[in-house]
């Protein structure tokens, strides 16, 4: 999990979310109230963010991915990317047709360990 720093009025979120697609998606939308339509334009309040123009509502989530520095990577050749890319490269590489996307998480990842 990441901390949230989705800032609004100079006060980070700071709750701990999913890194995954519907993880940042649903916890913008339940906790932020962000419910635009995928080419809605908003702008990222991630602390810091320096992106100086709005974002679509689809590609938020995968900008996101790259505050929290999650990557993904393929699991025969280690060719490392966003998401779509890697899968893409997977599907055009003849030597990885049958390797798996492999989730790299950020830095800043915390584990859950239950008792």
């Amino acid at each position: 999990v990441y901390r949230c720093c989705w800032d609004i009025q100079h006060s980070p979120c700071g709750m701990f979310i999913g890194g995954a697609h519907r993880d940042i998606v649903s916890h913008l939308r339940d906790r932020h109230g962000i419910m635009h339509t995928a080419d809605a334009d908003l702008e990222c309040l991630w602390s810091p963010c320096t992106m100086d123009r709005c974002l679509k509502m689809s590609s938020i989530a995968r900008h996101i991915e790259r505050h929290l520095g999650i990557q993904f990577r393929c699991s025969r050749c280690e060719y490392t990317a966003r998401e779509d890319v890697v899968r893409d490269h997977i599907r055009r590489s003849a030597g990885c047709a049958n390797a798996a996307v492999q989730l790299v998480p950020g830095s800043e990842a915390r584990r859950i360990v239950s008792a």
